[in-house]
């Protein structure tokens, strides 16, 4: 059985009121009484229940930060970020992971309810369904806890959100391709259901319209976040009669896939074809040859995702919710060809 404050206090001889004062080190307690309660818990090993302090003080000193996809190394990157962030502020980081699936979404969302945490971050993969989602969120409301949404937005909502400026990041990558030369790009971009997917494919075609290039649906796949999902739009594309002449990738996750189709057809990158991707991974100057991308400020989004959800936290703002973008910057390195 867990020792409680009543073992401690009937071990040490004292009342539970003294227990409770030692532990939370405050009133008026004699020091031998004080020497006394402390040696029980070193010997008994007692750890406070954080819940129930919590349940009694309103704050667990907890955080909430569910990702849809443990294994992109962009959302790898968000959670040392925002853990950093969290942990300068004598908080802990309680992680989720729902794999893009709405399900494990939706019982990582109850669950750090039922926990009682005192904000959530949320990147979420319920855009297809979001009223499932409303409804969870809902459920924060009534607790009085906020949610700061990032990366991927929910329509209808006036939660605090911070997305990327994926329009303008993406139309950035394809005239950098036009300007080079150009003209057939295929574009590998994440599900429908996400807002950054789409609104990736909105810069994309912006970029073509600009320079007067027609857009060929033959060159456009969405897909899931997924090494296969980049290996087979990879496929798909270098299959055509008149396959491009360069491949922008909108996820780093997909990227692994396209190189691992490109190497399998001894295709040469950029002397072969063209490459630039979406995310700055921390491999990405390494390869052979080091990538053109488009880096995204993450480190400004978890910050503001902290400052935002702890203004919250702190009652320091209460009002509407606010609406961030975080720029993103074209890094040129050696994987773009020029041609005539």
């Amino acid at each position: 059985m867990p020792v409680t404050i009543k073992d401690i206090a009937n071990y040490a001889g004292v009342s539970v009121g003294t227990t409770s004062k030692v532990l939370n080190n405050r009133g008026n307690v004699r020091e031998d009484l004080r020497f006394r309660v402390q040696a029980v818990i070193e010997k008994l090993n007692y750890r406070p229940s954080a819940l129930a302090r919590g349940m009694k003080i309103k704050r667990t000193n907890t955080i909430g930060l569910i990702i849809p996809k443990i294994m992109n190394t962009f959302y790898v990157k968000v959670i040392e970020l925002v853990e950093k962030e969290v942990h300068d502020r004598n908080y802990t980081l309680i992680l989720g992971n729902s794999d893009e699936d709405l399900e494990r979404e939706v019982n990582c969302l109850r669950t750090f309810s039922d926990m009682r945490v005192d904000g959530l971050i949320l990147a979420s993969a319920g855009r297809t369904q979001e009223g499932r989602i409303q409804e969870e969120i809902s459920a924060y409301r009534a607790l009085d806890i906020p949610i700061v949404l990032i990366v991927r937005n929910l329509s209808n909502t006036d939660l605090d959100t911070i997305e990327l400026e994926n329009r303008e990041g993406a139309y950035q990558a394809t005239r950098y391709l036009i300007e080079n030369g150009h003209r057939r790009i295929g574009m590998i971009s994440s599900s429908i259901q996400t807002s950054a997917g789409t609104e990736r494919i909105e810069g994309y075609m912006k970029a073509l319209e600009e320079f007067q290039i027609p857009s060929d649906r033959e060159l456009v796949h969405m897909g899931g976040l997924t090494l296969d999902s980049g290996y087979i739009i990879t496929g798909k594309l270098l299959s055509l009669p008149n396959p491009p002449s360069a491949i922008f990738v909108g996820t780093n996750f997909q990227l692994l896939g396209t190189l691992r189709s490109l190497k399998e057809r001894d295709i040469k990158i950029p002397e072969d074809i063209s490459l630039i991707c979406f995310d700055d991974t921390e491999w990405s100057s390494f390869a052979d040859p080091p990538l053109t991308v488009i880096e995204p400020y993450s480190e400004d989004l978890c910050k503001l995702a902290a400052e935002l959800l702890f203004d919250r936290i702190d009652g320091m703002y209460s009002a509407e919710g606010r609406h961030r973008v975080i720029p993103t910057r074209l890094v040129v390195r050696k994987s773009v060809n020029r041609i005539a």
